[in-house]
């Protein structure tokens, strides 16, 4: 069974002036003096109200009965919402990914310099020691490889902060490139957006 076109769009505002009040069925339908079943049909466009639940349901969502059946500056509010959404998730990802990419690269140099700082070190030390005599070739072999296990972990513990670094950079940039599609989709420009709102 097919059901009228304007009653489906109809049925799409009211559910959208429900969900924005953030109501279930039972409240909103108790709020207009509605069954819960009509309230369904109505929302799944299978019919539309009287005029007299129209109006209840245009008073509270504060527009015309003829923009509740019409649309308009409903649709625009709602568009206009959904872009202000998307805007706030596009720039706070960006903001997050900034971040991220710059821990990631004070982790990498800090690191870095942490092993090569700690190598200097040791073998500086160990070369002192046997100036000293205080090492003979089997303390040099002991230390060296006490320094290599050392150094393994350090750069293993560094390329798993990397993985990890990487992972949460990659998911940054997979919803910066949804919330870019959402904003197209809405027609949301960076260079139109004051003309299109001003329309």
């Amino acid at each position: 069974m097919s059901y009228k076109q304007s009653d489906i769009e109809l049925g799409k505002r009211i559910k959208y002036i429900r969900s924005s009040l953030k109501m279930d069925q039972k409240s909103f339908a108790n709020l207009i003096d509605a069954t819960v079943s009509a309230l369904s049909n109505w929302e799944n466009g299978r019919n539309a109200p009287n005029d007299i639940r129209l109006k209840a349901i245009a008073d509270i969502a504060g527009i015309s009965v003829e923009e509740l059946k019409y649309g308009n500056e409903l649709e625009r509010k709602k568009r206009n919402e959904d872009i202000e959404m998307w805007k706030r998730v596009l720039e706070n990802h960006t903001n997050d990914l900034d971040s991220l990419q710059n821990l990631k690269d004070s982790n990498y140099l800090t690191n870095l310099m942490n092993i090569t700082t700690k190598l200097e070190n040791d073998i500086s030390k160990i070369i002192d020691d046997i100036n000293a005599g205080k090492l003979n070739l089997e303390g040099v072999k002991i230390k060296l490889d006490t320094l290599q296990t050392g150094l393994s972990e350090v750069s293993y513990n560094t390329y798993d902060d990397m993985k990890v670094l990487d992972a949460n950079i990659a998911s940054n940039k997979s919803t910066i490139d949804l919330a870019n599609r959402k904003l197209e989709e809405l027609g949301y420009t960076s260079a139109s957006n004051d003309k299109t709102d001003a329309e």
